[in-house]
């Protein structure tokens, strides 16, 4: 059983960045290879850890985009461009 999980966290790790729903890899393999699906929280667990290796990766630019919150120039121009190109992701 523990395999199966080495096994999803290695493809979500893969399909989390490919232009493709790492999601439904996550629910597609339990149920071709007929292994017990582990629930949402396992898979909300996956997005989780991916989450936290991409803000731990980027974690010096994270933190110059809250200095320039405060202090202005071209980072905060670049944070706001960002959020703003991020809005129809959201919706």
């Amino acid at each position: 059983m523990i395999y199966w999980i080495v096994i999803l966290g290695i493809v979500q790790g893969i399909t989390e960045f490919l232009p493709i729903s790492s999601t439904a890899h996550l629910i597609l393999i339990p149920y071709l290879f007929k292994v017990p699906d582990f629930g949402l929280t396992f898979n909300v667990g996956l997005h989780l850890g991916t989450f936290l290796a991409v803000l731990l990766y980027f974690i010096k630019d994270w933190i110059e985009f809250l200095i320039a919150i405060f202090k202005g120039g071209e980072k905060r121009k670049l944070l706001g461009l960002i959020i703003l190109a991020t809005i129809p992701a959201g919706i």
